[in-house]
């Protein structure tokens, strides 16, 4: 029983083996076979040196394989085809496998190759152009190689697209180092132009405040000029209602009859002659004289009370005026009369209608008014 158990174990063992070979062998990648190319003899007085420098080349290939000139001298003969006529290469190269042509034509300084297909058809061309002697140093065979290596050789052909497609990755990355610099470039100048527009912001700011404080300033100068002017027209409508309210008195007093009559010293308490009544009247005369007379008049005649009273209230501006004159002074306080001194009755004035103390009955009237404001 262990026996069979151990064969059954080996021959699994040695089947999994096998699926492993086998599948090795799938998998791993076949060498493509070697192209066959047909160096033909070059059309040129001493073609014989271009055509070594090319076989060089292609030598160094060991994918590439170069059919001998006797092998197809052989096989023309042997099959009756003959290696220049197209019908002829393409009957040799089924039969003994050529994959492709080699022409060279070499005159003066240009020189000129071509590859063909079996069919004739022209697969690859190139030329150079120079001394003849660069052609003897082996400038043909690179010139040859760098044109039609990539269909000659599988290798060569997947090192060109290799090479391509660096070239391409190297040309990306140096196009993204461009980008890269270029947006650098540009975040720098618009970092710059944020700044300048911050400057210029706050640089207007600036001026707006200025302009601001500016305004203000002009603002308090036109309030202080306009209460300064409406004081001034204040004290204007002040003065000239003041100047309308003198010329109004002195209107009144140069329609009275004329200065009353001065009384006697023995009346007035004093010693100065009486001025004469025909001395030409002016305002300061006669309120000199009213202002000497009053106390002797109050003391001769007590007034009541409320008459008393009337004759203090005299307005500002006449109280004023009347002090710039200089013949006026305030009248004393007024004393009561006593309750049982009748008042004395006013004598009649006999100077026209003018009273004692000299005043009109227009003069009166306007005193009056003046004392009940």
């Amino acid at each position: 029983m262990s026996t069979r158990i151990g064969n059954w174990i080996g021959s699994v063992v040695a089947a999994c083996a096998v699926f492993a070979a086998t599948s090795g062998a799938h998998a791993a990648p076949q060498r493509p076979l070697p192209k066959r190319v047909a160096v033909s003899e070059f059309d040129a007085e001493g073609g014989s040196r271009a055509r070594m420098a090319v076989l060089e080349m292609l030598s160094e290939h060991d994918d590439v394989e170069v059919v001998a000139l006797k092998d197809i001298e052989v096989a023309g003969k042997r099959l009756s085809a003959d290696p220049a006529d197209p019908a002829g290469r393409k009957k040799l190269s089924s039969e003994i496998g050529i994959d492709a042509w080699l022409e060279g034509h070499v005159e003066d300084d240009l020189a000129s190759f071509t590859l063909k297909g079996p069919d004739g058809r022209t697969i690859a061309t190139t030329s150079l152009k120079g001394h003849k002697g660069s052609v003897a140093e082996g400038l043909v065979g690179q010139k040859v190689w760098s044109a039609m290596g990539p269909w000659l050789s599988v290798r060569e052909k997947a090192k060109r697209a290799l090479d391509v497609q660096g070239d391409l990755a190297l040309k990306k990355i140096q196009a993204r180092e461009q980008e890269l610099a270029r947006q650098q470039k540009v975040v720098e100048e618009r970092a710059h132009q944020r700044v300048a527009q911050l400057k210029a912001a706050q640089q207007l700011a600036r001026e707006k405040r200025a302009a601001f404080v500016a305004e203000i300033a002009r603002q308090e100068t036109v309030v202080e000029e306009r209460l300064a002017t409406a004081k001034r027209e204040k004290e204007d409508a002040t003065r000239k209602q003041r100047e309308t309210e003198e010329a109004e008195f002195m209107a009144s007093l140069r329609e009275s009859d004329g200065p009353p009559p001065r009384p006697a010293p023995e009346q007035v308490g004093g010693g100065e002659p009486a001025p004469s009544l025909h001395a030409a009247p002016n305002a300061s005369s006669v309120w000199s004289s009213y202002g000497q007379a009053a106390p002797a008049l109050a003391a001769a005649e007590p007034a009541p009370a409320q008459a008393a009273s009337k004759s203090n209230n005299l307005s500002p501006a006449t109280q004023k005026w009347l002090m710039t004159q200089g013949g006026w002074s305030a009248p004393p306080p007024s004393v009561q009369p006593s309750a049982a001194a009748p008042a004395a009755s006013r004598p009649t004035p006999a100077n026209g209608g003018m009273n004692v103390d000299g005043l009109s009955p227009a003069t009166r009237r306007w005193l009056e008014q003046q004392q009940m404001r």
